[in-house]
Protein backbone atom coordinates (compact mmCIF):
# COMPACT_ATOMS: atom_id res chain seq x y z
CA UNK A 1 0.00 0.00 0.00
CA UNK A 2 2.85 2.45 0.74
CA UNK A 3 4.65 1.68 -2.10
CA UNK A 4 1.51 1.99 -4.11
CA UNK A 5 0.14 5.41 -2.54
CA UNK A 6 3.64 6.86 -3.08
CA UNK A 7 3.74 6.11 -6.54
CA UNK A 8 0.51 7.53 -7.62
CA UNK A 9 0.81 10.51 -5.53
CA UNK A 10 4.49 11.41 -7.41
CA UNK A 11 3.12 10.94 -10.95
CA UNK A 12 -0.36 12.84 -9.67
CA UNK A 13 1.36 15.72 -8.26
CA UNK A 14 4.36 15.50 -10.74
CA UNK A 15 6.96 15.29 -8.54
CA UNK A 16 9.09 13.21 -10.86
CA UNK A 17 10.35 13.05 -13.81
CA UNK A 18 7.50 12.62 -16.29
CA UNK A 19 9.22 11.35 -18.67
CA UNK A 20 10.67 8.28 -17.24
CA UNK A 21 9.46 5.91 -14.64
CA UNK A 22 10.30 6.71 -10.81
CA UNK A 23 12.28 4.60 -9.29
CA UNK A 24 10.85 3.29 -5.66
CA UNK A 25 12.86 6.17 -3.64
CA UNK A 26 12.32 8.47 -5.87
CA UNK A 27 8.50 9.00 -5.17
CA UNK A 28 9.91 9.28 -1.15
CA UNK A 29 11.55 12.91 -1.59
CA UNK A 30 9.08 15.20 -2.10
CA UNK A 31 5.59 15.68 -0.15
CA UNK A 32 3.24 13.80 -0.34
CA UNK A 33 5.04 11.33 -0.76
CA UNK A 34 7.83 11.75 1.62
CA UNK A 35 5.11 12.08 4.57
CA UNK A 36 3.84 8.86 3.51
CA UNK A 37 6.87 7.00 3.81
CA UNK A 38 7.81 8.24 7.16
CA UNK A 39 4.48 7.54 8.56
CA UNK A 40 2.83 4.28 6.45
CA UNK A 41 6.55 3.06 5.43
CA UNK A 42 7.20 2.50 9.36
CA UNK A 43 4.33 0.92 10.22
CA UNK A 44 5.18 -1.28 7.67
CA UNK A 45 8.03 -1.70 8.67
CA UNK A 46 7.16 -2.44 12.52
CA UNK A 47 4.79 -5.57 10.92
CA UNK A 48 7.59 -6.59 8.94
CA UNK A 49 9.28 -6.97 11.90
CA UNK A 50 6.89 -8.79 13.43
CA UNK A 51 6.29 -10.67 10.22
CA UNK A 52 9.98 -11.93 11.03
CA UNK A 53 9.46 -13.54 13.78
CA UNK A 54 6.51 -15.50 13.00
CA UNK A 55 8.27 -16.64 9.72
CA UNK A 56 11.34 -17.86 11.57
CA UNK A 57 9.07 -19.69 13.82
CA UNK A 58 7.97 -21.46 10.54
CA UNK A 59 11.68 -22.02 9.33
CA UNK A 60 12.21 -23.09 13.47
CA UNK A 61 10.17 -26.35 12.04
CA UNK A 62 11.75 -27.28 9.14
CA UNK A 63 15.78 -25.98 9.11
CA UNK A 64 18.34 -26.70 11.07
CA UNK A 65 19.29 -24.59 13.79
CA UNK A 66 21.82 -22.45 12.49
CA UNK A 67 19.85 -22.03 9.32
CA UNK A 68 16.95 -20.40 11.08
CA UNK A 69 18.78 -18.36 13.25
CA UNK A 70 20.91 -17.02 10.70
CA UNK A 71 17.41 -16.25 8.19
CA UNK A 72 16.31 -14.62 11.35
CA UNK A 73 19.03 -12.37 11.99
CA UNK A 74 19.15 -11.47 7.86
CA UNK A 75 15.41 -10.24 7.90
CA UNK A 76 15.69 -8.45 11.45
CA UNK A 77 18.92 -6.81 9.79
CA UNK A 78 17.16 -6.26 6.26
CA UNK A 79 13.59 -4.62 7.68
CA UNK A 80 15.64 -2.36 10.11
CA UNK A 81 17.64 -1.06 6.93
CA UNK A 82 13.87 -0.53 4.79
CA UNK A 83 13.11 1.66 7.92
CA UNK A 84 16.07 3.56 7.20
CA UNK A 85 15.13 4.01 3.25
CA UNK A 86 11.74 4.94 4.21
CA UNK A 87 12.64 7.85 6.35
CA UNK A 88 16.22 9.35 4.47
CA UNK A 89 15.52 9.94 1.50
CA UNK A 90 18.74 10.24 -1.23
CA UNK A 91 18.50 14.04 -1.39
CA UNK A 92 18.87 14.18 2.41
CA UNK A 93 21.66 12.08 2.72
CA UNK A 94 22.63 9.57 -0.11
CA UNK A 95 25.48 8.21 2.07
CA UNK A 96 22.85 6.96 4.35
CA UNK A 97 20.32 6.17 1.98
CA UNK A 98 22.10 3.68 -0.58
CA UNK A 99 23.69 1.65 2.10
CA UNK A 100 20.21 0.94 3.77
CA UNK A 101 18.91 0.35 0.46
CA UNK A 102 21.35 -2.19 -1.16
CA UNK A 103 21.12 -3.88 2.37
CA UNK A 104 17.48 -4.33 2.23
CA UNK A 105 17.66 -5.55 -1.02
CA UNK A 106 20.79 -7.82 -0.60
CA UNK A 107 19.55 -8.74 2.62
CA UNK A 108 16.47 -10.31 1.59
CA UNK A 109 18.15 -11.92 -1.57
CA UNK A 110 20.39 -13.64 0.29
CA UNK A 111 17.45 -14.69 3.00
CA UNK A 112 15.21 -16.08 -0.24
CA UNK A 113 18.18 -17.60 -1.40
CA UNK A 114 18.97 -19.30 1.89
CA UNK A 115 14.92 -20.57 2.81
CA UNK A 116 15.03 -22.97 0.09
CA UNK A 117 18.40 -24.06 0.83
CA UNK A 118 17.91 -24.72 4.34
CA UNK A 119 14.45 -26.80 3.55
CA UNK A 120 16.13 -28.53 1.22
CA UNK A 121 19.19 -29.81 3.35
CA UNK A 122 16.50 -30.76 6.35
CA UNK A 123 14.52 -32.90 4.00
CA UNK A 124 17.08 -34.31 2.69
CA UNK A 125 18.82 -35.57 5.79
CA UNK A 126 15.67 -35.52 7.68
CA UNK A 127 14.65 -39.42 7.23
CA UNK A 128 12.39 -39.52 10.42
CA UNK A 129 10.28 -36.36 8.37
CA UNK A 130 9.21 -38.29 5.69
CA UNK A 131 8.42 -41.12 7.82
CA UNK A 132 5.79 -39.00 9.62
CA UNK A 133 4.11 -37.74 6.54
CA UNK A 134 3.47 -41.50 5.77
CA UNK A 135 2.15 -42.36 8.96
CA UNK A 136 -0.34 -38.72 8.87
CA UNK A 137 -3.92 -39.22 8.48
CA UNK A 138 -5.76 -38.00 5.93
CA UNK A 139 -7.48 -35.57 8.35
CA UNK A 140 -4.30 -34.05 8.64
CA UNK A 141 -2.80 -33.97 5.32
CA UNK A 142 -5.38 -31.26 4.16
CA UNK A 143 -4.52 -28.22 2.91
CA UNK A 144 -3.96 -26.92 5.88
CA UNK A 145 -0.73 -29.18 6.40
CA UNK A 146 2.98 -27.51 5.33
CA UNK A 147 4.37 -28.53 2.08
CA UNK A 148 8.11 -27.85 2.57
CA UNK A 149 9.16 -29.31 -0.97
CA UNK A 150 6.61 -26.96 -2.46
CA UNK A 151 8.82 -24.30 -0.61
CA UNK A 152 11.37 -25.28 -2.31
CA UNK A 153 10.49 -24.57 -5.92
CA UNK A 154 8.73 -21.46 -4.94
CA UNK A 155 11.27 -19.51 -2.62
CA UNK A 156 14.03 -20.19 -5.69
CA UNK A 157 12.01 -19.22 -7.86
CA UNK A 158 11.53 -15.85 -6.06
CA UNK A 159 15.31 -16.29 -5.54
CA UNK A 160 15.93 -16.54 -9.09
CA UNK A 161 13.68 -13.67 -10.55
CA UNK A 162 15.48 -11.33 -7.36
CA UNK A 163 19.12 -12.23 -8.97
CA UNK A 164 17.59 -10.93 -12.47
CA UNK A 165 17.09 -8.27 -11.20
CA UNK A 166 20.28 -6.99 -10.27
CA UNK A 167 21.15 -6.36 -13.23
CA UNK A 168 19.93 -2.75 -12.59
CA UNK A 169 22.50 -1.74 -10.49
CA UNK A 170 25.20 -1.87 -13.93
CA UNK A 171 23.31 1.79 -13.96
CA UNK A 172 25.98 2.71 -11.40
CA UNK A 173 28.62 1.06 -13.43
CA UNK A 174 27.71 2.82 -16.25
CA UNK A 175 28.22 6.35 -14.14
CA UNK A 176 31.09 5.38 -12.40
CA UNK A 177 33.21 4.49 -15.63
CA UNK A 178 31.95 7.79 -16.94
CA UNK A 179 30.36 6.62 -19.94
CA UNK A 180 27.36 8.60 -22.44
CA UNK A 181 24.31 9.34 -20.25
CA UNK A 182 21.57 6.39 -19.60
CA UNK A 183 18.94 7.52 -22.16
CA UNK A 184 15.31 8.17 -19.66
CA UNK A 185 13.86 4.77 -21.56
CA UNK A 186 16.85 2.94 -19.96
CA UNK A 187 16.52 4.26 -16.71
CA UNK A 188 12.73 3.79 -16.82
CA UNK A 189 13.35 0.07 -17.24
CA UNK A 190 15.99 0.14 -14.40
CA UNK A 191 13.53 1.43 -12.46
CA UNK A 192 10.91 -0.85 -13.37
CA UNK A 193 13.08 -3.95 -12.25
CA UNK A 194 13.59 -2.17 -9.27
CA UNK A 195 9.69 -2.51 -8.53
CA UNK A 196 10.13 -5.98 -9.60
CA UNK A 197 12.59 -6.96 -6.72
CA UNK A 198 9.85 -5.52 -4.14
CA UNK A 199 7.68 -7.45 -6.00
CA UNK A 200 9.67 -10.59 -5.79
CA UNK A 201 10.33 -9.62 -1.66
CA UNK A 202 6.75 -9.01 -1.37
CA UNK A 203 6.00 -12.53 -2.88
CA UNK A 204 8.27 -14.11 -1.04
CA UNK A 205 6.52 -13.33 2.17
CA UNK A 206 2.97 -13.87 1.08
CA UNK A 207 4.30 -17.41 -0.13
CA UNK A 208 4.19 -18.33 3.42
CA UNK A 209 0.83 -18.76 3.98
CA UNK A 210 0.73 -21.08 0.80
CA UNK A 211 3.91 -23.26 2.09
CA UNK A 212 3.46 -22.89 6.11
CA UNK A 213 -0.15 -22.30 6.61
CA UNK A 214 0.00 -24.90 9.34
CA UNK A 215 2.72 -23.31 11.22
CA UNK A 216 1.44 -19.86 11.15
CA UNK A 217 -1.39 -21.03 12.17
CA UNK A 218 0.06 -21.68 15.31
CA UNK A 219 2.42 -18.96 15.47
CA UNK A 220 -0.58 -16.72 15.56
CA UNK A 221 -0.18 -16.53 19.74
CA UNK A 222 2.38 -13.78 19.14
CA UNK A 223 -0.08 -11.38 17.84
CA UNK A 224 -3.08 -13.07 19.77
CA UNK A 225 -1.39 -12.79 23.13
CA UNK A 226 0.35 -9.41 22.95
CA UNK A 227 -1.26 -7.22 25.35
CA UNK A 228 -1.30 -3.65 26.11
CA UNK A 229 -0.24 -2.53 29.43
CA UNK A 230 -1.43 0.81 30.93
CA UNK A 231 1.21 2.93 31.95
Amino acid sequence: GTLLSCLVTALSFQTVDPDQFPMISDTFVYPPGNYISRWAGIIGCTYLQLANFCIVHCFKQHMRPFFYRLCGAISVIAAFALSVVVVVSENEDKNLHFPAAITFFGGYLLLIGLVPLGLYLNLKNNIREELQETLLSLKDKEKTSDNPKMGIKLFALWFFVACMTKVRYSESLVTYLHFPSISNDVRSVIAIIEWLDAMAILAFLFSMFIVFPKTLEKSQYVVRDVQIIPS
